[in-house]
C-alpha cells in the first residue's frame, strides 16, 4: 500500500501517539517517521498472476493474468 504524505518527516514520541506513525528502519532517526494519513493506493498479488488495486476515491481494477487487461470493476 502507499500512504499519503505531507512531506514531512516526525521524531518518533516516548507516548502511545506514535502508534499513529508509519516508521522507517533504513532511515537514520530520530526523524524516520511519518503520519498515517490515509492509504492512497493498495496493490494486492495473488497466484497465478491476479492483481488487484484499489484508490482511495473507491475505484478497483483487476487483472486476472499476468498477460490480460487490467479492467475497472468498480
Amino acid at each position: 500500500y502507499f500512504l499519503k504524505w505531507n512531506g514531512v518527516y516526525k521524531e518518533m514520541p516516548d507516548t502511545d501517539q506514535g502508534s499513529d506513525l508509519r516508521c522507517f528502519s533504513d532511515m537514520p532517526s530520530p526523524k524516520n517517521c511519518i503520519d498515517k494519513e490515509g492509504i492512497m493506493l493498495s496493490i494486492a498479488r495473488f497466484g497465478g498472476g491476479k492483481i488487484k488495486i484499489e484508490t482511495r476515491h473507491g475505484n478497483t481494477y483487476l487483472q486476472l493474468s499476468e498477460r490480460s487487461e487490467l479492467k475497472r470493476i468498480k
